[in-house]
């Protein structure tokens, strides 16, 4: 029994040793009588442990690994193993350091891989050249936390022309300084004494990818007041997908107190961006919010990653233009946070829910005839009912999708979706089918058994009075064909303005049902030249000010109508912001010098009408603009 005992001890100390130890190839030391296996390097010449061809200086080791880098290999030819056993990066070993020999300078990689797919990798440039030895610091601060179990070694990591000898040797693993601040989900702000300018952020998919620039912020009397900002230079000829990429930000979980997150751009052009994270097993998840601001203002959008809670991701990426284009957009960034999910359940029995475009939108739609007998219905592209999100405003309109497929269809495409005279020759100038376009989240199980309030506010109703418009709460059965046990007593109008609310308590919504709120318009599908005849609703997060504190606010504009430029003023209240939407829903106009009298300019705005949503201290109101 003793002797098991102690042989259990030797072992743990071995794997001990192992994980923590400098790999020296001495005998009787780590590396030495280690399983190393040679790949990616043409014939893959076996690694040799020799005598150390030059003890004079920094490394006066007896042994050394003897790495021959092949010119026919890969510029990443390596040499793996996993005798290193499994260990955990913490604040006592993750700073890692490497002495090489080398008669070129090129970069060497140092990487760890671990289970599930997990890896890090880190290069860093040798630059002595003249026989001495040189020792390398590769920092792993950003895996602290992370479990490990297998050593690779890119000991010249370039292309080459030659066969080059590497020499290697004392690989160790050492404390972290004393004062090391490491990255714990801090705003990634890009100033000196904070985080981002000092992370690694690596452009690809960008054509020549010049690299990520941290700049002076080139406007800081608005939103954003912060001294340095990233700038990214989207290049014409790269991919939509243009990108950076930094695996600075570590390994970490989604929680409650972290996925929600935001960003602040400034573009001069409204595309998508998209946040992603990469983590171990292939996992990765992103999230695109178009911007809507192009005037030179900084704009904050929000990303919604409550989805990913308890997904553990480890590398950060930015598609700060995720369009096609037709020349280089350069675009800022800044203020990366991670914020904690609205506290909007009640202690856990309550959820309360408005308009937002981070949520997973779906579309249905259901076909009729103009005498209301029915046709089909199925899932539909969102943006095909036709709704879509301007910033975080949702704006409803007619279909448009049908007619205008059917305008390049055959003679039977034109005669079902238009009011064509001549079976389908010419299309008529109308729709021809009643089309119920409803937009809707399912929000999942998690919203069973507790109430449910949905609630948003009208910003502007232009819609024409030949389509309905309502909102709703639906309770889906799936064990009665996904009939509505509200049977549609949860189905309301959507009023002309001002906010509306409809709620369901938990006892309506036990386990196993479908629950679905969202929006319904309902009439003929329509000719696309009459998209402005038409109108649009649109509507914004509910802003839970009261109806009798929106009245008591006075808020004009003059001249109006104008041929040049209106000026808001107000009494009784102070004037926060002012945005301006076209009758389509596109915001047109952001107000950038704020005041009790504000000057909006109408040059380029075309002769219409048009939306002013005003913010004030006190709540906010829409006046209708007209353009001469």
């Amino acid at each position: 029994m003793k002797k098991i005992t102690f042989l259990i001890l030797l072992i743990t100390s071995t794997m001990i040793s192992a994980q923590n130890g400098t790999v020296d190839f001495e005998s009787g030391g780590q590396g030495d009588s280690w399983t190393w296996t040679v790949d990616q390097n043409d014939s893959n010449p076996p690694l040799e442990i020799v005598d150390n061809p030059n003890t004079a200086g920094l490394n006066t080791s007896a042994k050394v690994a003897k790495f021959t880098a092949k010119a026919a290999g890969n510029d990443w030819a390596l040499v793996i193993s996993d005798d290193i056993g499994s260990f955990t990066f913490d604040d006592t070993n993750s700073l890692v350091k490497l002495m090489v020999r080398k008669d070129i300078a090129s970069n060497v990689g140092v990487k760890f891989e671990g289970p599930g797919g997990v890896f890090k990798e880190i290069k860093v440039a040798s630059s002595v050249t003249n026989g001495d030895w040189e020792e390398l610091t590769f920092d792993f601060k950003t895996e602290i936390g992370v479990t490990y179990n297998k050593l690779v070694i890119i000991p010249d990591f370039d292309t080459r022309s030659q066969d080059n000898i590497v020499y290697f040797d004392n690989l160790s693993f050492n404390a972290q300084p004393a004062d090391t601040v490491n990255y714990n989900l801090e705003p990634i702000d890009f100033e000196d004494d904070g985080f981002g300018a000092n992370f690694t952020w690596t452009v690809d998919q960008n054509d020549s990818n010049p690299p990520l620039e941290i700049v002076a912020n080139p406007k800081t009397n608005g939103a954003n007041t912060s001294a340095k900002v990233a700038k990214f230079t989207a290049k014409d000829a790269g991919n939509d997908w243009a990108l950076v990429i930094s695996d600075n930000v570590g390994s970490f979980t989604f929680d409650d107190t972290n996925s929600i997150v935001k960003i602040m751009v400034k573009k001069d052009v409204a595309s998508d961006v998209g946040v992603k994270f990469e983590g171990p097993a292939n996992a990765a998840k992103e999230i695109k919010v178009a911007n809507s601001v192009t005037n030179g203002d900084w704009e904050e959008l929000t990303f919604d990653f409550t989805s990913e809670i308890g997904v553990t991701y480890n590398k950060l990426v930015i598609i700060p233009d995720f369009a096609a284009r037709s020349q280089d957009n350069i675009v800022y960034f800044d203020n990366l946070t991670f914020n904690a999910k609205a506290d909007d359940t009640n202690n856990g029995n309550t959820n309360v829910v408005t308009v937002d475009p981070a949520a997973a939108w779906i579309g249905y739609m259901t076909v009729t005839n103009t005498s209301d007998g029915f046709e089909f219905q199925d899932f539909w592209g969102f943006a095909d009912l036709k709704s879509s999100f301007d910033g975080q405003n949702i704006v409803l309109q007619p279909n448009f999708s049908t007619y205008a497929a059917a305008l390049n269809g055959n003679d039977n495409d034109r005669a079902y979706w238009t009011n064509s005279s001549d079976g389908g020759a010419t299309a008529g100038d109308k729709g021809n089918k009643n089309m119920q376009a409803s937009s809707f989240v399912e929000p999942g199980d998690t919203f069973n058994g507790k109430d449910l309030t949905f609630q948003g506010t009208i910003s502007s109703n232009t819609l024409s009075s030949d389509y309905t418009a309502k909102f709703f709460i639906k309770a889906l059965d799936p064990s009665n064909s996904y009939i509505d046990v509200f049977n549609g007593s949860k189905v309301m109008d959507l009023p002309a303005s001002g906010n509306f609310s409809i709620s369901a308590t938990a006892s309506e919504l036990p386990a196993g049902l479908v629950i679905q709120y969202g929006f319904e318009i309902k009439g003929l599908n329509a000719n696309p030249d009459d998209e402005t005849a038409l109108g649009s609703i649109i509507i914004e997060p509910n802003t839970t000010l009261s109806t009798e504190t929106i009245n008591q606010i006075s808020v004009s504009a003059y001249p109006n109508p104008s041929k040049s430029n209106w000026t808001i003023s107000t009494q009784d209240s102070n004037i926060e912001a002012i945005e301006v939407y076209n009758l389509l829903g596109k915001k047109v106009f952001v107000s950038t010098e704020i005041g009790n009298r504000t000057v909006i300019n109408s040059n380029g705005l075309s002769q219409g009408v048009y939306l002013a949503k005003i913010k004030t201290d006190r709540g906010q109101m829409t006046l209708k603009l007209i353009k001469e």
